[in-house]
C-alpha cells in the first residue's frame, strides 16, 4: 500500500472548518465536488483517488496559509469545500477518515481550554 502524502491527524485546523467538512460528507458528490475543489473544467477528466488527494493537500496548505494570514482573499467556503473533498478522495485511496476526524475533535477539547487560560478567557 502507497503511502499517504501527509498524516491527516496533523493537520491542526479550527473545529468548525473539520466539522462542516464532516458534514459536507453526507453529501459530497465527486464528479460535481471534486471538479468544484479542483476548479477543473467539464471536458477535464478527473484524477484518481490518491492524485486528487495531492492535490488538494497543496490546494488545502495554500487555502490555511491565506486564513493564518487574515488576507481578504481568503474564502471560508472555499476552504470547506477544499476540506471535504479531501476527506472524501482520503477514503476512498487510503481507508477511514473517522478516527483522523474523531482524533482531532479530541485535540480540540483538550487544546480549548488551555487556550481560553491562555488569552484569559
Amino acid at each position: 500500500m502507497t503511502t499517504a502524502p501527509i498524516d491527516l491527524a496533523t493537520l491542526h485546523r479550527p473545529r468548525l472548518l473539520i466539522t462542516a467538512a464532516r458534514f459536507g460528507l453526507a453529501d459530497y458528490a465527486r464528479t460535481r465536488d471534486l471538479r468544484q475543489a479542483l476548479r477543473c473544467g467539464v471536458m477535464t477528466a478527473l484524477p484518481d483517488a490518491r492524485a486528487a488527494v495531492d492535490q488538494l493537500v497543496v490546494l488545502e496548505a495554500m487555502l490555511e496559509g491565506l486564513r493564518v494570514a487574515h488576507d481578504a482573499a481568503y474564502r471560508p467556503a472555499r476552504h470547506v469545500a477544499v476540506l471535504t473533498a479531501l476527506l472524501a478522495e482520503w477514503q476512498v485511496a487510503y481507508g477511514a477518515v473517522d478516527n483522523v476526524v474523531a482524533l482531532c475533535a479530541a485535540r480540540d477539547r483538550v487544546a480549548a481550554p488551555a487556550m481560553r487560560r491562555a488569552v484569559g478567557g
